[in-house]
Formats: structure tokens, C-alpha cells, sequence
């Protein structure tokens, strides 16, 4: 039984990735311009340290909003119209998103432009 135990959270997993995938757009949308950014990043010549601050900055925007996709979808099942501490929990969770993504664009800017600038 023990043995079977990982297999299964990686399908659970993987099973949360396409559902994501299928229906949310700015998870999508998210992980194109991460993708975009590390490879920016490689072009560029970031060191190791530099290249891993970059993807954790933009993998924290990818994560947080994944977390956000699960609380709305929590909430959702929970509330039965509207609610205002379901707003709370909602805005909270998009907050979360907002300031992971502030973060990566200082990160991201820190990183990036001064080597964009000085080609």
C-alpha cells in the first residue's frame, strides 16, 4: 500500500494541471510569460543564482495562482449565493496572485534590464 501512496498524489496532480490547463485562461497565460521570461533569462546569460531568483519569482506567480483557482472553486461549492466573507476570500486570493506577480516583475526587471541595456 505504502508504495502506491506518491503515484497517487502525482496523479491527483496531474490530474489538478489539466483540469487548470483546460479551463483557466490566466494560468495559461501565466505560464507562457514565465516560460518567456526564463528564456529571456538563459538568452541573456544570467548566472545560476540569478536564473534560479527568475524562475522561483515566476513559478511563486504560477503557484499562487493555482492557489487562487482552488479557494474560488472552494467557495464556490461552499457559498450558496452571494456571501460577503466568500468575497473576502476570494479578493484575498487574488491579492495573493497580484503581489507574487509584483514581486516577479521587480525581480524580473532587477534581473533583466540591465542586461537588455547593455547590448
Amino acid at each position: 500500500m505504502l508504495e502506491k501512496w506518491p503515484l497517487k498524489n502525482v496523479r491527483y496532480a496531474a490530474a489538478g494541471l489539466i483540469y487548470v490547463l483546460a479551463t483557466q485562461r490566466n494560468t495559461r497565460t501565466l505560464l507562457v510569460l514565465a516560460t518567456a521570461t526564463i528564456a529571456v533569462g538563459m538568452v541573456l546569460g544570467l548566472s545560476l543564482p540569478e536564473l534560479a531568483l527568475l524562475i522561483a519569482a515566476a513559478m511563486g506567480v504560477v503557484v499562487a495562482e493555482l492557489i487562487n483557482t482552488a479557494v474560488e472553486s472552494g467557495v464556490d461549492l461552499a457559498a450558496r449565493g452571494f456571501d460577503p466573507r466568500a468575497k473576502v476570500a476570494k479578493d484575498v486570493a487574488a491579492c495573493a496572485v497580484a503581489v507574487a506577480g509584483f514581486v516577479a516583475i521587480v525581480v524580473g526587471s532587477l534581473l533583466l534590464i540591465p542586461r537588455l541595456l547593455a547590448r
